[in-house]
């Protein structure tokens, strides 16, 4: 006799197959079970698998969000310089301080010689002092050198003082805004420097 196109013997062990085929498939599927443990496996050694595999994923997620970090660092600094270049071009600020006659010319050239002389003592800060006993540790400058560091500080304000003054009959209360855009794109392109 059928029953439902299934014969009646066979609709009696539909339930019995259906929990083996489930069975076998989740042993396949790598679940732990009873019946998928070997002789030498035992629930100490599956939690430890699992700690490993969670140990995996955090080591993942933690490379996944230092990659994610990385990339929005340069991407933040990417987008300093493309503002910074086209506050220069906008501007005209190279032709400005090199040929305008509006431009308080002695405040000017103060501030360029204090300016070239702080860049000049932070390539030193970074490329000649001793990073310390071995190259991996690095020596930190304000503890090490720290009237090179309070001077490189003053030059700086100082610069940024005279650049504005210099600037301010051409750009008015622009000047300080553009000088600082464009320091600021100078600081962000050194994440590309190698």
């Amino acid at each position: 006799m059928k029953v439902g196109g299934v014969p009646n013997n066979a609709a009696a062990d539909l339930p019995r197959n259906r929990q083996r085929i489930s069975h076998r498939h989740s042993a396949a599927m790598g679940s732990p079970s009873l019946a998928s443990q070997g002789p030498d496996e035992s629930p100490a050694s599956t939690a430890e698998d699992r700690a490993v595999k969670a140990a995996r994923r955090r080591e993942k997620r933690r490379q996944r969000n230092e990659r994610a970090e990385w990339w929005s660092t340069k991407l933040h600094a990417l987008l300093w310089v493309i503002a910074s270049a086209v506050a220069i071009y906008l501007s005209d600020i190279p032709n400005v301080c090199l040929k305008s006659e509006n431009v308080n010319r002695f405040s000017l050239d103060l501030g360029m010689v204090l300016f070239g002389l702080v860049i000049l003592a932070v390539i030193r800060m970074a490329m000649w002092f001793p990073k310390g006993e071995d190259e991996a540790s690095y020596v930190d400058f304000d503890k090490a050198h720290p009237i090179f560091t309070l001077g490189t500080t003053f030059g700086g304000v100082l610069s940024f003082f005279f650049l504005t003054i210099g600037l301010w009959p051409v750009y008015r209360i622009f000047a300080p805004f553009l000088l600082i855009l464009i320091w600021f794109g100078m600081i962000m392109s050194l994440h590309f420097v190698p």
